[in-house]
């Protein structure tokens, strides 16, 4: 069995992630994708992720080594190694509409960093590992149809 096979599938609940330790050992039938940013690194890695660690804050941008999206994308994702966690700004509904820029208001940075939406970057071929509302859960997506719906803003590598 590879590594992805291990990872779980779930359907989709958007207030569901990121879990606490134990309820990530449960069976996993619904989830955002905090939580599958923490299933990935607890079932790939053993490594359990808490709350402060998946969600990102601008103090993380700061004093941690991100690799930030200066505007070609292309650039962005050769950077980027396997397990990275990708954090991007929603850009299109689940229709497939662009949303007007700004429409996600937000009252602060923080507000913002806050609601970024979640993936893991995998190698060979390029592609994210996250759960969204366009896929009703846990999904598998090559770069491009990532980048349809969302735009990546930074990306994290976690010391595993």
């Amino acid at each position: 069995m590879s590594n992805l096979e291990r990872l779980h599938n779930f359907g989709y609940d958007y207030f569901r992630g990121p879990v606490s330790r134990e309820e990530l050992q449960e069976e996993i039938a619904k989830g955002n994708c905090r939580l599958a940013v923490q299933d990935y690194f607890y079932t790939i890695h053993d490594l359990y992720l808490d709350k402060e660690e998946v969600i990102l804050s601008g103090k993380m941008i700061s004093e941690t080594d991100v690799i930030k999206n200066q505007g070609n994308i292309g650039e962005f994702f050769s950077r980027l190694k396997k397990g990275d966690v990708v954090y991007a700004d929603k850009r299109r509904n689940s229709q497939g509409e662009e949303l007007e820029p700004g429409s996600e208001k937000f009252k602060t940075e923080e507000e913002r960093l806050l609601n970024l939406h979640l993936g893991i970057y995998l190698e060979n071929p390029p592609t994210i590992w996250h759960s969204s509302f366009i896929s009703k859960g846990t999904a598998l997506w090559p770069i491009d149809k990532f980048c349809y719906y969302y735009k990546p803003f930074v990306a994290r590598r976690i010391n595993k």
